[in-house]
């Protein structure tokens, strides 16, 4: 597991737990600056990676690529025009990607649950913090409604988020299954923005990346990195811009 995972998240849980304050301005803002830093280039890499498991010509790699961009330009412009109905969406999605996580749960359904633990554990700790900032996304009082819902799944998807990390400890990945139990601690205990940050960025992004430098093992840690690198800045400069 990330060494800066365990150097982050047992001090962030130690202060929650003594109640210490983690909602000043300046870490909110540092948290969320780093997610946006730390969490992109883990899915820098999708295109390199179809172009690898499914042998695409060159041709089909800028299809591919159009298509990516294409669906980011719907998303973008659903936010924009219907947030209310982007916000409940992209969560649903999100549920899915973190589920891909939870290998040792056979169904997808399951691990969709597994995956929703994450939003929904943030959302039952933090219930007036999370409502707050989905009704300013959702741009409405829909976005309550969204964290209420969440609210009411925090039972069944943490009890099968449970279950999961029973079987991960289980299986011999002990080491896994109390990375996953202290994230979902955090997400509980912290503020969303602190919370999700030790979860997505200093967790689930460098598992994904680690698993991405064995697909891409003959591109070498420099082209990784930079590639990587290029898409961080790139993603944040037109956040600043737009």
């Amino acid at each position: 597991m990330p060494s800066l995972f365990w150097l982050a998240a047992l001090p962030a849980l130690a202060a929650a737990m003594l109640g210490l304050p983690l909602d000043q301005p300046l870490l909110l803002a540092a948290a969320a600056l780093l997610t946006l830093l730390g969490g992109i280039p883990h899915g820098a890499f999708d295109i390199a990676l179809a172009r690898r498991l499914l042998g695409l010509d060159a041709r089909q790699v800028l299809a591919a690529f159009a298509a990516y961009v294409g669906v980011a330009a719907v998303m973008g412009l659903l936010w924009l025009h219907l947030p209310h109905l982007a916000l409940p969406l992209f969560l649903l999605m999100a549920a899915a990607h973190f589920g891909e996580d939870w290998t040792m749960l056979e169904q997808g359904l399951l691990r969709a649950m597994a995956g929703a633990s994450v939003i929904a554990a943030s959302a039952i700790g933090q219930p007036q913090a999370v409502a707050a900032l989905f009704e300013l996304l959702a741009g409405g009082p829909e976005g309550r409604i969204v964290a209420q819902a969440a609210v009411a799944a925090a039972p069944v998807t943490l009890l099968v988020t449970m279950a999961g990390i029973g079987l991960a400890w289980r299986d011999g990945h002990r080491a896994w299954a109390l990375a996953q139990a202290t994230a979902i601690g955090c997400l509980l205990a912290t503020p969303p923005a602190i919370g999700f940050f030790l979860y997505f960025t200093l967790l689930h992004s460098p598992l994904h990346l680690s698993g991405h430098c064995r697909a891409l093992a003959d591109w070498g840690p420099t082209r990784l990195w930079t590639l990587g690198a290029a898409m961080a800045a790139g993603c944040t400069l037109a956040v600043v811009l737009l």
